[in-house]
């Protein structure tokens, strides 16, 4: 088992996260990136959920870094520069203040969790 599929079996993740591994987040993340660009945004509870995800691609980085380079890490930096362009900045935690406060997120390091898309529900 690599690396990345051993953290996120430690940290409880469901299997199809554990089996896909990066290459499954990140493409999950490209994908969340198109619906956003095309404006097919418009339930905030999946939304969430796919910020999420991006949240899980730094956890990685953090913990197992050599695990997200070359091609990989292009497809993130390309994908993130994309979202970027096409949310707008809420500012608050999208999950909350509380959460943002009890997991440690910023609106500088994560940055995802304090973006709307367009189409989405308001704060």
């Amino acid at each position: 088992m690599s690396k990345v599929r051993e953290y996120l079996k430690s940290r409880g993740y469901p299997e199809n996260v554990v089996e896909g591994g990066l290459s499954r987040l990140i493409s999950r993340w490209e994908e969340t990136v198109r619906e956003v660009v095309d404006g097919k945004v418009n339930d905030m509870d999946e939304y969430l959920n796919d910020l999420d995800g991006r949240q899980i691609i730094d956890e990685i980085h953090k913990h197992v870094p050599q695990a997200l380079h070359g091609a990989s890490s292009k497809r993130l930096e390309t994908a993130d520069a994309r979202f970027l362009t096409n949310v707008e900045r809420s500012e608050n935690c999208l999950w909350g203040d509380r959460n943002a406060k009890n997991n440690g997120w910023t609106a500088d390091h994560n940055w995802w969790y304090f973006h709307l898309a367009p189409g989405s529900i308001k704060e």
